[in-house]
C-alpha cells in the first residue's frame, strides 16, 4: 500500500535508532524526506552486501528487474482504493 504524505514532515519513527548508529532518526535525518532516502540508501547497501557474499538482512534487501530497460521515467499511476492511495505499476 502507498500513502502519501509531505517530505518536510517528522521522520515516521523518529524515536527508533538508525541502523548501524546510535542516533535516533529524529536526530539524524531532518525531515521524512531525508530519512526515506536513507532507508532507501541502507536497502542498496544490505542488496551490495548479498551480491557480494557478505553478512546481509534479507529483509533489507531491494531488488529491481534488470529486465526494466528505463529506470528514469517509471511508470505508475496511484489510484484510490478503500479510502487509502496505492501504486499500480
Amino acid at each position: 500500500m502507498y500513502v502519501a504524505t509531505g517530505g518536510s514532515e517528522a521522520p515516521v519513527h523518529p524515536e527508533r535508532k538508525v541502523a548501524g548508529t546510535d542516533r535516533k532518526w529524529q536526530d539524524f535525518a531532518a525531515n521524512r524526506k531525508a530519512a526515506s532516502w536513507w532507508a532507501l540508501r541502507l536497502r542498496f547497501e544490505q542488496s551490495y552486501k548479498a551480491a557480494n557474499g557478505l553478512p546481509y538482512d534479507p529483509d533489507e534487501i531491494i531488488s529491481i528487474n534488470p529486465n526494466i530497460k528505463d529506470l528514469s521515467t517509471p511508470d505508475c499511476a496511484v489510484e484510490p482504493s478503500d479510502g487509502h492511495a496505492e501504486r499500480r505499476w
